[in-house]
């Protein structure tokens, strides 16, 4: 039988885990649940509360009725970083050694206090040497060990961290969708491989990540989320945290038909954040070969339901804007559990994701 783990997402608001078993070709979702998390336990990746955490982890299999012990965490936060970058073309395990030696200028982080990795993208040849364009990620050790203890005081074995963004890219691989279709020729997403940027909305953080078909090109994590938005509503009007929340996503996005004190807080934040999306795909553009040209936006996460977020994206960007599926061309183990996935399908896709490896 083939080995299933368990693809965590930790996140401000909630705790999510998918068990994925993967068999030629096709992914049938075992298990899937999430447990929401009492506001503060965790803040843009800082766990505050490490036993509260471990409950959770711990309602999480025995709700979710899970099977499997072994875990793949995905991490995406401010104490996670994130850098195009080129190197010599060497064996990647020597590559991966003599990350802690290149970094000082490109990342504000003590290498000796940090998990590297490098994922090469593209080869090309500079200076007449072969040279690997690719990530460069780097996260914080400390934070990171304090989810991992969580994970183990929850009798779960932490067996790989992943990157978000690598997770995202991967749960809306265009490939997938396409082993489960029916219908294929020459409009299938196999080979009309298209550009893409994949928008994030979660809690803390909001994730860009660029891809060419299944292969990133960029990422980039903004520090504003779900929660700041929130938190702009609450004190325009004095109101508690969970009610201005409620209120964000009933009446959303209005734009210049805002009025209320309220509403216009509202717009003021969701601005600014569009403005930074903005700015990130126009550098994307000036920096990242194959970036010139993007074909449509897809976009996911608890707060890309808010309303009128999709349409204030298309008229910002000029680009067709789909809220994402990742949920689609795979396979389920029963109804039951198809029916817990798509009651949370905006959130499902970074736990999916990183169960494949």
């Amino acid at each position: 039988m083939p080995r299933q783990i368990i693809g965590l997402d930790i996140g401000q608001t909630a705790v999510r885990g998918a068990q994925v078993r993967y068999q030629r070709g096709q992914a049938t979702v075992v298990q899937y649940h999430e447990v929401p998390l009492p506001r503060g336990v965790i803040s843009q990746g800082d766990v505050h509360d490490v036993s509260t955490l471990t409950a959770a982890l711990k309602q999480l299999h025995d709700e979710g009725e899970f099977t499997a012990r072994q875990a793949r965490l995905a991490v995406g936060n401010r104490h996670v970083y994130v850098r195009e970058h080129t190197v010599q073309r060497v064996p990647l395990d020597m590559l991966k050694d003599s990350l802690r030696y290149q970094i000082d200028d490109l990342l504000p982080i003590d290498p000796d206090k940090a998990m590297l990795d490098f994922f090469p993208t593209s080869q090309s040849v500079t200076a007449g040497q072969p040279t690997y364009t690719g990530l460069l990620v780097a996260a914080e050790t400390e934070p990171l060990e304090q989810v991992a203890d969580a994970i183990r005081k929850a009798k779960m074995q932490l067996v790989g961290v992943d990157l978000t963004a690598l997770a995202l890219v991967r749960a809306f691989d265009p490939r997938r969708a396409e082993a489960n279709s029916t219908t294929s020729g020459s409009g299938s997403a196999i080979e009309r491989v298209v550009t893409d940027l994949i928008i994030d909305f979660g809690a803390g953080t909001t994730q860009i990540v660029a891809a060419r078909g299944a292969r990133p090109l960029a990422v980039r994590m903004l520090p504003t989320g779900g929660d700041d938005i929130t938190e702009v509503i609450a004190g325009a009007e004095d109101m508690p945290f969970e009610v201005a929340e409620q209120f964000k996503h009933t009446r959303g996005y209005l734009g210049t038909a805002a009025s209320t004190p309220t509403e216009m807080s509202l717009v003021a934040v969701t601005d600014r954040l569009m403005a930074s999306i903005g700015d990130t795909i126009s550098f994307f553009r000036n920096t990242t070969a194959g970036l010139e040209n993007v074909d449509r936006v897809t976009i996911t996460g608890g707060g890309s339901r808010m309303p009128g977020l999709q349409q204030q994206l298309v008229n910002m960007l000029g680009l067709p804007v789909y809220l994402g599926e990742p949920l689609k061309g795979v396979t389920f183990e029963s109804a039951e559990v198809e029916s817990r996935a798509y009651d949370h399908l905006p959130t499902t896709a970074v736990a999916i994701g990183c169960t494949e490896v």
